[in-house]
């Protein structure tokens, strides 16, 4: 509905996107400063992969999400036990995506 890209520029301008009847969504230009202090939403920048691929570790990043996903309530080591047909660590995203992820180093 919208077009979208991890480069700037690719949204131009302010576009209302209807999902069914009761929802709607504003698309719009983002602007991110050069630096970002906070480091949870540098985190959560990455990702997405909104922020800059030079910007972080592609390993550390997963290994975050990692942990993030086996704390969530609705996710866990279950979840992953299931969707995966992996057993997870619930202490070290950083050696699950060590051991499973080799690509990302």
């Amino acid at each position: 509905m919208c077009p979208a890209a991890p480069r700037p520029g690719v949204t131009r301008e302010l576009k209302w996107v209807r999902f069914g009847k009761d929802l709607e969504l504003l698309d719009s230009p983002g602007i991110l400063p050069m630096r970002i202090s906070d480091q949870t939403a540098a985190l959560k920048l990455a990702i997405c992969d909104d922020i800059g691929e030079r910007s972080y570790d592609f390993a550390d990043v997963a290994a975050i999400l990692v942990q993030i996903l086996l704390r969530h309530p609705a996710v866990g080591s279950e979840a992953f036990r299931k969707r995966y047909k992996i057993d997870v660590d619930s202490d070290c995203g950083k050696l699950y995506v060590s051991i499973n992820c080799s690509y990302l180093k």
